[in-house]
């Protein structure tokens, strides 16, 4: 029954509980008896799929990280918010961070964007999100005539 048993994957789109799913990779690792970090660390980046993916790629790269260093990021990064005014708060204070793509905080902008039950009003969208941005992009942003985020 153990050889059954398959880890759960998890694209990090804001649907999903980082927490659950580290506890489910913990319980098949349990059952497996798994007790290598290194076999959990592979096991465990075979899980993610989409953005979760993209994270632990970056996250990964710079060194080897411990399994418990890894949880706290993984929970960090992709823990939903309790409530849509956290959300609201998150899509104020979010900024594009030095090393990252604009491709790459659309995609965290958007993925907060999703987690609302209601729309934004065209004008606030664009405002919070070309405030986000590094200041070499939001200037000239700023001095043009931005209709959307599109």
């Amino acid at each position: 029954m153990a050889d059954e048993m398959r880890l759960p994957n998890l694209r990090g789109d804001g649907s999903e509980d980082p927490d659950q799913h580290w506890f489910l990779c913990e319980a098949v690792w349990s059952i497996k008896q798994v007790t290598d970090d290194n076999i959990k660390r592979a096991q465990f980046s075979t899980t993610l799929r989409d953005r979760a993916l993209s994270w632990y790629m970056k996250y990964s790269a710079i060194q080897v990280r411990s399994l418990r260093d890894i949880k706290s990021a993984l929970s960090a990064e992709f823990q939903k918010p309790k409530s849509e005014s956290q959300c609201i708060t998150e899509l104020k204070e979010i900024k594009q961070k030095a090393t990252e793509a604009v491709w790459e905080f659309d995609q965290r902008y958007k993925t907060l964007i999703g987690r609302l039950s209601y729309q934004i009003p065209d004008a606030q969208n664009k405002e919070w999100f070309i405030a986000a941005f590094l200041p070499h992009i939001r200037v000239p942003l700023m001095q043009q005539k931005v209709t959307s985020q599109a």
